[in-house]
């Protein structure tokens, strides 16, 4: 392995390793070893965290979720009927408030808080301390994203606007020279990179506490290059030029000629056509009893079957078979490897360091598969100092092997969602969404009335677009809708007629 690639892996692995062993020593030595639990999701909201433009109110959302796990954790082992009701409570609020149509997987830190908090329960006023354990947490990744990504001043949306700017001022000598192919590749790039700074629109408006996100003034320039590739199908090289220069100038300036209002973005009501709906009713259906049974039966190991099927039951049906053979697959090889392992290393400092290296380890990699297995033996590290080491690693592939089984069919026979039928779906909210642009300009609404529906449109449109060709490219080569990009980009025209008038 050449030096350059150990750097790479070592760049990408440091701080989120840092991250997670700084909290499980400080939860260690202070709260107890039940709540070194917290590193694992707390490190993925982390990782969410130092991505974003303004992480504050999104620390703040996700520590009060968390927060809320545990409160739910403490109230479903106080009995049987509190534990179906909870759980079930729990896993429908994660399923279908917190992931929405165009970030699919982000239930998981959530959903690993509620099933790790059982794991290792805190009876009575325990409760107070695994809040001020979560607390401290949230402390650590608060300071060391403030240390680490102090010199970080450059705004990505401002980075994506200037080179949305300069591919408008291509797109206009496309237009003139009559370079067909350069224009129609100008317009994928500026397609692309509204999809981009869609999704960081979208992300900030996700995770504000305030009621008028920063990056909303950005969303003019969804405006301007949308508005730019309607004016090159009518040939208008001076009018893109025109248009360019003054959203130029108001990106220097840095004058706000937008409403900044928060878009609303989500589908709120009920619909069981939905796939967070769908997805929703089937991990309570399926997940809640898992948990009911790592309660029933009293031994640690029986909640590594309600870990399983939560990982394993993924929303889209085409990619549970994958996802499936991967999960068994590293589930095993991790046991079998921390077998080999604990036969030699058996103290508990031991076992720190082997959980330390697993967890660099599972920042390294690219493969769900090898992912999983490091992740198994991270979590095995200090679960397993009991001398019946291989009866509890053969309960846990028992468990593995069940939940793979129990997933694949919820998956196929509960609620499922199938990737077409995902997409047709999508494109109806498109259709829609094309119907409440022509009313919004056919009403007599206030300028910023107007202006704050449509950056909601447009954002919504971009998000959807995108999450549609990601589907659309899982599909085998003869499935695929060979219409689908016409169709994607005559929408986008549509909604650029608009913004031109």
């Amino acid at each position: 392995m050449s030096l350059s690639i150990l750097k790479k892996y070592f760049k990408r692995a440091w701080a989120p390793t840092l991250v997670i062993t700084i909290i499980f020593f400080v939860n260690y030595f202070l709260f107890g070893i039940e709540n070194t639990l917290i590193g694992p999701f707390a490190t993925l909201s982390y990782l969410r965290f130092r991505n974003m433009r303004h992480h504050y109110g999104c620390m703040i959302k996700t520590f009060l979720i968390y927060a809320g796990m545990a409160l739910i954790a403490w109230l479903a082992l106080l009995n049987l009927g509190l534990n179906i009701v909870m759980n079930a409570a729990a896993l429908f609020m994660i399923a279908n408030y917190i992931i929405d149509e165009y970030n699919p997987n982000n239930y998981f830190p959530a959903g690993m808080a509620l099933i790790f908090f059982q794991i290792s329960p805190a009876r009575g006023t325990e409760i107070l301390t695994r809040w001020m354990a979560l607390f401290v947490s949230f402390v650590i990744i608060f300071l060391f994203i403030e240390i680490t990504q102090r010199r970080k001043k450059t705004c990505i949306l401002e980075e994506y606007a200037r080179e949305g700017l300069s591919l408008s001022y291509d797109l206009a000598d496309a237009v003139e020279e009559r370079n067909q192919d350069k224009k129609d590749n100008l317009q994928k790039d500026i397609c692309s990179l509204n999809r981009k700074m869609s999704y960081e629109i979208y992300s900030d408006n996700r995770a504000a506490l305030k009621f008028q996100p920063d990056a909303n003034r950005y969303c003019r320039f969804l405006v301007c290059f949308q508005t730019a590739q309607y004016l090159a199908q009518q040939g208008d090289a001076q009018g893109i030029r025109k248009l360019v220069a003054e959203y130029e100038a108001a990106l220097e300036d840095d004058t706000v000629t937008t409403d900044i209002r928060k878009l609303k973005l989500r589908e709120a009501k009920p619909d069981v056509r939905r796939f967070r709906f769908r997805f929703a009713l089937r991990q309570v259906l399926i997940v809640t009893p898992c948990l009911v049974f790592g309660y029933l039966v009293p031994e640690y190991n029986s909640y590594w079957m309600a870990i399983s099927v939560f990982f394993m039951m993924i929303p889209i049906y085409e990619n549970t078979m994958k996802r499936i053979i991967q999960r068994v697959r590293g589930s095993l090889a991790g046991i079998i490897i921390c077998m080999i392992l604990f036969a030699i290393f058996k103290s508990f400092w031991a076992r720190v360091v082997l959980m330390t290296i697993f967890n660099f380890l599972i920042y390294c990699v690219d493969s769900y598969a090898f992912m999983v297995t490091y992740i198994t033996g991270s979590a095995l590290s200090l679960n397993l100092l009991e001398p019946s080491v291989p009866l509890m690693m053969l309960q846990r592939i028992g468990y593995t092997l069940v939940g793979a089984g129990i997933a694949f069919l919820a998956n196929k026979y509960v609620f499922p969602i199938r990737v077409k039928n995902e997409m047709g779906y999508m494109q109806k909210l498109l259709e829609k969404i094309r119907q409440q642009m022509t009313e919004i300009y056919s009403s007599e609404l206030a300028p910023g009335d107007v202006q704050h529906r449509t950056n909601s449109l447009i954002v919504k449109s971009y998000m959807l677009i995108d999450r549609i060709q990601e589907y659309n490219n899982t599909l085998k080569e003869e499935e695929k809708n060979p219409e689908l990009d016409k169709n994607l980009r005559n929408h986008t025209l549509f909604m650029a007629g608009f913004l031109n008038k």
